[in-house]
């Protein structure tokens, strides 16, 4: 966003567009009985431990409009995040409303060696793991070579 949520848009409309960390829908377990004051510390929780471990991040300023209609934002994902299709909603404001909507495609693919060794490692895996237990046999030989005593 161009500024904190918490001061353009009004709770109701961040809790029913799921903007914000604290309008994430997190599931718990089905049928759980729990008070809802134990669900929301729950919920807290594992949103503090997901933003210490560098997963959820909510940045402020990260948009660059390039003119009246197209703009630009840069986006940090982890390394860990999978590879794949996903949506995203871009909403626009206006006085606390939503004015515009649009959900546009993203693509989260690897590419160069990382992308061939994830490959080979799922379409080869007995191959992969053969290689990796002979390459670090080889390592562990060179290694006791390089060290030993004269």
């Amino acid at each position: 966003s161009v500024r904190p949520l918490q001061e353009t848009v009004p709770p109701n409309v961040r809790q029913t567009t799921r903007l914000g960390l604290y309008s994430l829908d997190i599931p718990t377990a089905p049928h759980t009985e729990a008070p809802a004051s134990i669900t929301q510390r729950l919920r807290l929780e594992i949103l503090y431990k997901k933003q210490n471990s560098g997963l959820y991040k909510e940045r402020t300023g990260g948009i660059a409009f390039l003119g009246d209609t197209l703009f630009r934002a840069q986006i940090h994902f982890p390394q860990n995040v999978p590879t794949g299709r996903y949506l995203v909603d871009v909403y626009l404001f206006k006085n606390g409303q939503v004015v515009a909507a649009q959900t546009t495609p993203l693509l989260i693919s690897k590419d160069g060696i990382g992308a061939t060794l994830s490959l080979f490692a799922h379409r080869q895996s007995g191959a992969y793991g053969l290689l990796a237990v002979l390459g670090a046999a080889l390592m562990g030989w060179a290694a006791a070579e390089l060290f030993r005593k004269v």
